[in-house]
């Protein structure tokens, strides 16, 4: 038997037990960047900050230029962790308008992404880095992270619905086994009774003591999300039924279905310290 294992974020260790709320840092350049990044931190209930590099303009993207964005993010947020995150167009990153600039972005999807995590592997201020699972040169953004000594959330969405239970398991056993440090998985149930699947699954993949199960790789923290107008209720009390991570925002929000950051962790200092 065994208990689960949490990942250390900067002061903190993140868990079953021990949920972090994250927010969403969405910025074109360096100036909305450093005053979204002052807003988290004057928020007082931040735990973690995502920053989605692909939001910003392309000529930012240079890797010196990513490494004094960083910099100055660090030193903005004061101790505040943070999650990087390049999100493919396919997993619902930064699209242009127009159909011709969209299948240009998607082709430059896997060299930006990559040029992004070596840039920024292994910068202090980096605390954790979002790798989808289904990346096409995942081993290669592993590898480069391992050696950088920076931990690997690994990531899954679907968009457009929300696959059957075992679906789901089998997904997660499979994210498990694949070398990262904790796992996300958003999906978009369409009826109450789905986000209820959603929350049994995050108590049984979760429950502890939980003894190791061969197929799978050790039982790393989960997060679990829904999306959408019937998913909200994931975000809320999924850290209650063992979700490691949940997201909010701070008047912009990355996913359909989050809720406002002070919201959410009013909810949470109810009901995860009731658990």
């Amino acid at each position: 038997m065994t208990e689960l294992p949490g990942v250390r974020l900067g002061g903190r260790v993140m868990g079953p037990g021990r949920p972090v709320l994250a927010v969403p840092l969405q910025a074109a350049g360096r100036d909305e960047l450093v005053a979204r990044g002052r807003a988290a931190v004057e928020s007082g209930v931040v735990d973690l900050v995502e920053w989605r590099t692909d939001a910003l303009v392309p000529e930012l993207l240079a890797p010196a230029v990513l490494r004094e964005l960083a910099d100055a993010l660090t030193a903005t947020l004061a101790g505040l962790p943070v999650l990087l995150t390049h999100r493919s167009v396919a997993q619902g990153g930064r699209a242009p308008d127009e159909p011709t600039a969209a299948r240009a972005l998607r082709q430059q999807d896997a060299a930006t992404q990559e040029q992004v995590v070596a840039a920024l592997a292994g910068h202090p201020g980096i605390a954790l880095v979002d790798v989808e699972l289904d990346y096409p040169r995942r081993s290669d953004l592993l590898a480069t992270l391992r050696a950088a000594g920076t931990p690997v959330l690994l990531s899954h969405h679907d968009w457009t619905g929300q696959p059957p239970r075992a679906e789901l398991v089998e997904t997660i056993g499979e994210m498990r086994s694949a070398g990262g440090d904790a796992v996300k998985i958003a999906v978009t149930p369409t009826t109450r009774r789905e986000a209820l699947t959603l929350l049994e699954l995050l108590e049984a993949e979760t429950a502890q003591p939980l003894p190791e199960d061969p197929r799978e790789g050790p039982r790393i923290p989960l997060a679990v999300l829904g999306m959408g107008s019937q998913g909200r209720i994931t975000r809320l009390v999924g850290p209650a039924f063992g979700s490691c991570l949940t997201f909010g925002h701070l008047g912009r929000a990355s996913a359909p279905g989050q809720v406002e950051a002070a919201q959410l962790a009013a909810v949470l200092s109810t009901t995860v310290e009731a658990t």
